[in-house]
């Protein structure tokens, strides 16, 4: 990477023009418009609450930032975290669909950098992509192809745009287009660590590096669990679901970054283990059997 080359400064919005990635923020905001629960008064059907990335991006030679939205998905299905960088799916194994516009940006820039744009200190199945930050890339808008105009046409979806009132194209009609990635120029100067995966790779180094490589610390399991858990409730607002432990293991603070928090996973959603550290009552926590809650002590 680090590739220079001659670049244009001419363009449309985001298409064809060269810039820095600075910053992306999952949200259920739509440019700028908070999410308003309520009905369709045409169908009577609720209002899909939907997710998106807000992207914001430094064109070459720009003295402001500019931002744009793309799709994600159902937020009602996803818990968003670390400043907006990071989402975890209520359940496990819901996926990204891979026909929204945020994943089909992620996807031309990995092609583009040919490498992965997940955040690999995070548990597989937790979506952080904040590798993408610091980029300098290429950015154009993609027209859609057929099976895409022909899919938006059956769910009855626009496929043109509206110029907004108040500019040039006020009225005029244009062709709804995907954002997309072209080139990566350079990646992030500073890339991020990834200390869940870092005992792994030691493990695949020299025979001069193994032995350079401190010794892994103890850690104890129980400990770090309870003090995980007391985490949770306390974040849950006094009260957590144990259904729900597994997902919110994953979003902890106390753990990001942590090589144990897949062994702590493993052990909280045994309840035979959490009944074991919250009845001597050390951590002030009360496991309600019955109705599948741990809750804080009064």
């Amino acid at each position: 990477m680090g590739r220079q080359a001659a670049f244009k400064t001419g363009g449309g919005f985001l298409n064809d023009v060269d810039g820095v990635i600075v910053n992306y923020e999952f949200t259920d905001e739509f440019n700028g418009k908070a999410f308003v629960p309520g009905n369709d008064p045409k169908t009577g059907k609720a209002f899909f609450h939907g997710l998106f990335a807000k992207l914001t991006v430094r064109v070459d030679g720009a003295t402001e930032d500019i931002t744009t939205t793309l799709r994600v998905g159902d937020a009602d299905k996803f818990l968003v975290t670390d400043e907006g960088h990071t989402i975890t799916p209520v359940e496990d194994g819901y996926a990204l669909a891979a026909s929204q516009t945020w994943p089909i940006f992620l996807a031309s820039w990995e092609k583009a950098a040919e490498t992965g744009a997940e955040n690999e200190a995070y548990e597989e199945g937790v979506y952080n992509y904040e590798g993408i930050i610091g980029s300098r890339c290429r950015f154009s808008q993609q027209p859609l192809s057929a099976a895409e105009i022909a899919r938006m046409k059956s769910k009855g979806l626009a496929t043109t745009r509206k110029g907004k009132v108040g500019t040039p194209n006020a009225g005029k009609e244009f062709p709804i287009t995907n954002l997309v990635v072209t080139q990566v120029y350079e990646l992030a100067s500073v890339a991020k660590a990834a200390p869940a995966k870092a005992a792994k790779a030691a493990g695949k180094g020299t025979k001069a590096a193994a032995a350079a490589a401190p010794a892994a610390e103890e850690v104890d399991l129980v400990a770090l669990s309870g003090t995980t858990l007391v985490e949770m409730v306390k974040k849950a607002g006094g009260s957590i679901e144990v259904s729900k432990i597994g997902v919110q293991v994953l979003t902890t603070a106390g753990l990001k970054g942590n090589p144990n928090k897949p062994a702590v996973r493993e052990f909280l959603t045994d309840l035979g283990n959490i009944q074991a550290i919250t009845e001597d009552g050390t951590l002030g926590l009360e496991f309600n059997s019955k109705k599948g809650i741990v809750v804080a002590a009064a």
